[in-house]
C-alpha cells in the first residue's frame, strides 16, 4: 500500500518554508506531519504541484508569498486548507499587523481553515479576523519520540521523573508554570528536567534541573530535531526573487528568504 500510494504520484502539495530544525512556527509538526502521510501511503510534493495533487495545504505564514500565489494558480480548483495557530498577538504581547496579513492569505487563498486548538479558533473569532471555518485539529504526539508503554505503577524507590520540553522562550508559554514547579515542587514526590531555551535562569533547585547546552547561549537544554524525509519531487515553482515570510512585517528583519 505504501508504494502503491507513492507511485501513483503525490496527493498532497505542500507550500511551507522549512527552517532547520529544531524550529517552532509548525515546522516541526509539520515533519511529523510528512512522515505520517508518507507512512500511510500518500505522497507529499515539497512546494510544487503535481497533477496528482488532490489538496494544497499550506501553514500559518511560513512561507514564500509569490510562491503560495504561484501554487493555487496551478492547483486550480484543488481544495486549499490552511493551517492557524496563534494569534500571534495573543502571546506576543503586540500586534504588528502579522495577523491580519495571516488573515488576508486565509481569505484570499484557502477554502477551509484548521485551527491548532479551540482556543486559536475562539480567539480568531474574538479578533474579528473573519476566517475560514474549519475543524479544530490539535498537536498530537511523534510516535517515532513519544512511544506509549502498558501502564505502570509509580516508582516507589526513587521520585517521578518528569521531562518538559519547550522550542520557544516566550514566557507566555507557560513560564509561570515552570516557576511555580521550581519553587513548589517535593523532591520526595518528583524530579523534573526542562529541556528547552529559556530567557532566564532555569533550574535554580536541585528538584527542577536544567539539561545545559552546547549549542545556544540562551538554552537551557540539549534539543533534539528532526527532518522531512528525503524524497522530493521535481518540477518546482519558481518565484522571480527571494521573498519574506508572510508574516515578517514588512519593515522588520526577513529572517529567512529562500528563491525558488
Amino acid at each position: 500500500m505504501y508504494w502503491q500510494g507513492l507511485q501513483s504520484g503525490p496527493r498532497i502539495a505542500l507550500i511551507h518554508d522549512f527552517a532547520p530544525p529544531p524550529t517552532g512556527g509548525g515546522h516541526q509538526f509539520l515533519r511529523a506531519l510528512w512522515r505520517e502521510w508518507e507512512r500511510e501511503g500518500i505522497g507529499v510534493a515539497a512546494n510544487a504541484v503535481p497533477r496528482t495533487v488532490e489538496a494544497l495545504l499550506f501553514n500559518s505564514c511560513n512561507f514564500t508569498p509569490a510562491l503560495l500565489d504561484a501554487a493555487t494558480r496551478r492547483a486550480g480548483r484543488v481544495p486549499v486548507v490552511h493551517r492557524v495557530d496563534g494569534p500571534l498577538q495573543t502571546y506576543r504581547g503586540f500586534d504588528d499587523g502579522a495577523d491580519a496579513r495571516i488573515a488576508g492569505y486565509n481569505r484570499k487563498y484557502a477554502n477551509a481553515s484548521v485551527f491548532q486548538s479551540a482556543f486559536s479558533r475562539g480567539e480568531s473569532e474574538r479578533l474579528g479576523l473573519n476566517l475560514r471555518p474549519g475543524p479544530i485539529l490539535p498537536n498530537a504526539a511523534d510516535p517515532a519520540i513519544f512511544r506509549a508503554r502498558p501502564n505502570l505503577p509509580p516508582p516507589s524507590d526513587r521520585p517521578l521523573r518528569v521531562i518538559a520540553t519547550s522550542w520557544s522562550d516566550n514566557p507566555h508559554k507557560g513560564l509561570q508554570v515552570f516557576r511555580w514547579l521550581d519553587e513548589h515542587l517535593d523532591p520526595q514526590l518528583a524530579e523534573v528536567t526542562f529541556v528547552g531555551a529559556s530567557r532566564r535562569t532555569c533550574g535554580t533547585s536541585d528538584t527542577f534541573r536544567p539539561a545545559r547546552a552546547r549549542t545556544s547561549p540562551r538554552s537551557c537544554a540539549t534539543t533534539m530535531s528532526s527532518s522531512p524525509p528525503a524524497r522530493m519531487t521535481p518540477a518546482p515553482i519558481r518565484s522571480p526573487k527571494p521573498s519574506p515570510w508572510a508574516c515578517r512585517s514588512p519593515s522588520g528583519r526577513a529572517g529567512a528568504t529562500r528563491s525558488w
